[in-house]
């Protein structure tokens, strides 16, 4: 490769970050002006209630924004640093091996998505933990002290959690109801593990 060419693959990398550094802007100040808006969206969607307007509907806007903040960075965190946290309702309900304080102390029968998800925290040796709610959600994280947190939730619970660790960066993933609420729930496995790989710098 002569001068000129190196000047204008030079010239083009030049553009190729400045144009991804622009693009990081844009995706930093959307998810800003989203968060500060959101008492008042809330506050329409409770006077209006419409369905494509709803509180539902604007919290996944939320988590949506929040996802495409935290993949517009790069980051390469050790395994040990990145917290797996997961609501307890993934596990069966009629399983009798509680595993909500030790999640060891599951049986991988298979039968729920805990099974998946420990055999991806032993493939890439991370830290995992199942809560019951945001208060043991957040002793958690101060005991376990992440760096990145791949969070599982319902809308709710994950706005909540999004606005109790904001030092913190968390890829908050909505887990599936199809029977209801709080009751055996699921999680898309794949993405859950494509995240992971994500903040390891895969």
């Amino acid at each position: 490769m002569n001068s000129q060419e190196k000047k204008i693959q030079k010239n083009r990398n030049t553009k190729i970050f400045s144009g991804k550094r622009a693009l990081r802007w844009i995706v930093e100040l959307e998810f800003l002006l989203f968060k500060l808006m959101l008492p008042l969206l809330f506050l329409l969607a409770r006077c209006f209630k419409f369905r494509t307007f709803s509180k539902t509907s604007i919290r996944k806007r939320y988590i949506v924004l929040n996802n495409k903040l935290i993949m517009s960075r790069k980051y390469n965190v050790k395994s040990e640093c990145i917290l797996l946290l997961l609501p307890h309702c993934l596990q069966k309900s009629l399983c009798v091996h509680r595993i909500t304080y030790d999640i060891n102390n599951c049986k991988m029968c298979g039968e729920c998505d805990i099974f998946e998800l420990i055999r991806i925290k032993e493939k890439y040796g991370l830290q995992i933990y199942l809560v019951t709610g945001g208060t043991i959600a957040r002793k958690a994280i101060i005991d376990l002290k992440p760096e990145v947190i791949v969070a599982v939730a319902c809308e709710r619970d994950l706005i909540s959690g999004l606005g109790d660790v904001e030092k913190i960066p968390v890829y908050a993933i909505i887990n599936d109801r199809p029977k209801g609420p709080c009751f055996d729930t699921k999680v898309d496995v794949k993405e859950v593990e494509k995240v992971v790989q994500f903040f390891l710098g895969e």
